[in-house]
């Protein structure tokens, strides 16, 4: 019997001819196919996104186990979810533990993606996100080095790809954040070769927010976040019970004066939530009046929150509570701990620890009308107010009198009586600095630019607010006033 064999035992010979077979059947293309890598928003991809912007971190990493490690978006999702972990607990053990694979997946990116709009971007947003997580844990030139790197690459896809709308999204922010810088600081951004537009960048956040990537959902809600923090307005938004960012937007409402709308969408905060979002919760219920509720959730955000910042200011919301109840001894415990906690990086802190020298106390029923105000409750701080006679205060809790009944005329559209009232306070301090100076000047600019079309005075008030200098609210007027003078041009 004749025996044929055509490879005998050479094993590359067999290997060659399994090649060369599956070459000609179309397997192996299919299967390099399979491993190279690539970028794209499948379902569990969206998914993870989605959680990411809901902030729940635990969902977000089960979504992102899911998806394959071929598709780079997984550095990506899995990189951000590990700064939101450090940025919301300010750990810095974690921050030690993580910040070691920041290289390897960028120089995994670098090998990747040649052409793709996305390997210039991720690496952008990596570098970003972890610029985040230096801010919060101190490294403040680090983190500037890491913004003016970020800022190159995406002005760089941008060129390559300008409708690519993940780049659309990130270089408008940074655009937009970088053209609020005060004028005494841009002498920096030139020096680093990176400059702000407020105009481009929200033009181009616009864009983003009108398309149909997962991006546009991050990008809505920065422009939301944004106009708020920057322009004190509050854009349209669709809101139902499944729409993406609902913390991020309920804090955006409790700072914009809206508690009630805050509260709303806080009413099924999970007891576990992060530290942050029980401090943002016991605010919105301090502006109500709620105060023994705030205090729980002041107890929970002590108790689970790691970092330095807010610490003073939520002992500052722990003594006002108290004293609103009339627990006086509680309440002066809460005070004179805001000196030993915390440190002085945000406005908070800052205006906590001013608070805490103030001698003698604010008026307490100037207090409460401060905040049902600041909460949006303006009838009940009206209430109050009647009760205070002015005559009866002292200069600095007049002056606040006046400039409490012009915040509640103000968010209640009547802008003529506005303005009589912050002139009033500003005309009671007689040349003090006390902390809400600052913001009555700059109010008066908005009132006299949009309802009495009075550029030259808006200007006028605009620079008044720029030449206070030591309050503990500097920064956020310094971004208000710049940016409200850029528009005058």
């Amino acid at each position: 019997m004749l025996k044929v064999r055509f490879f005998g035992e050479n094993l590359w010979v067999k290997g060659y001819f399994f090649c060369l077979l599956c070459s000609f059947s179309g397997i192996f293309p299919r299967f390099l196919q399979a491993h190279q890598p690539y970028c794209t928003f499948e379902a569990a991809e969206r998914q993870a996104y989605c959680h990411l912007l809901n902030l729940q971190l635990s969902q977000a990493r089960a979504s992102i186990y899911r998806i394959p490690s071929e598709n780079l978006l997984r550095l990506y999702l899995e990189n951000w979810a590990e700064v939101l972990e450090v940025a919301a607990n300010q750990d810095k053990v974690l921050y030690a533990n993580y910040v070691q694979k920041k290289d390897q997946r960028l120089q995994s990116l670098k090998k990747h993606l040649a052409g793709s709009p996305y390997q210039l971007f991720l690496q952008a947003e990596i570098t970003l996100q972890w610029a985040l997580a230096q801010i919060v844990c101190g490294e403040l030139w680090s983190a500037a080095w890491n913004v003016r790197h970020a800022f190159g690459l995406l002005e760089q896809n941008y060129q390559l790809f300008p409708s690519f709308e993940g780049t659309l999204k990130s270089l408008g922010v940074l655009k937009i954040l970088l053209g609020v810088v005060p004028a005494q600081y841009k002498w920096l951004l030139s020096l680093w070769g990176v400059s702000g537009n407020l105009t481009e960048g929200f033009d181009m956040l616009q864009q983003a927010a009108n398309g149909t990537s997962p991006f546009a959902w991050e990008a809505r809600l920065w422009l939301f976040v944004l106009h708020v923090h920057l322009k004190e307005t509050v854009p349209a938004i669709s809101i139902d019970n499944h729409f993406v960012g609902k913390w991020i937007v309920a804090a955006a409402f409790r700072k914009a004066g809206n508690s009630s709308k805050a509260l709303e969408l806080l009413k099924d905060l999970p007891s576990d939530a992060p530290a942050w979002l029980c401090w943002e919760k016991a605010t919105a219920l301090m502006y109500s009046g709620s105060y023994q509720e705030a205090l729980y959730w002041l107890d929970l955000f002590e108790k689970r929150h790691r970092g330095a910042d807010l610490r003073k200011d939520a002992c500052l919301k722990r003594f006002w509570c108290l004293w609103l109840l009339d627990q006086h001894a509680q309440a002066q415990s809460a005070l004179e701990s805001i000196a030993t906690l915390g440190r002085l990086q945000t406005e908070a802190d800052r205006h906590a620890a001013y608070f805490a020298t103030l001698r003698p106390l604010p008026d307490k029923r100037l207090l409460q009308a401060r905040l049902f105000t600041d909460g949006g409750y303006l009838e009940k701080s009206e209430q109050v107010l009647k009760s205070v006679n002015w005559h009866d205060l002292d200069a600095m809790n007049r002056s606040e009198f006046f400039y409490r009944l012009a915040r509640n005329a103000h968010r209640g559209e009547q802008w003529q009586k506005a303005i009589f009232y912050y002139h009033q306070c500003l005309a009671q301090a007689k040349g003090a600095s006390w902390y809400f100076l600052p913001n009555a000047a700059l109010q008066l600019g908005y009132l006299y630019r949009d309802c009495q079309k009075d550029c030259q005075k808006a200007r006028f008030y605009f620079q008044q607010a720029l030449q206070y200098q030591h309050h503990p609210y500097k920064k956020s007027i310094e971004r208000k006033a710049v940016l409200a003078l850029a528009q005058l041009e």
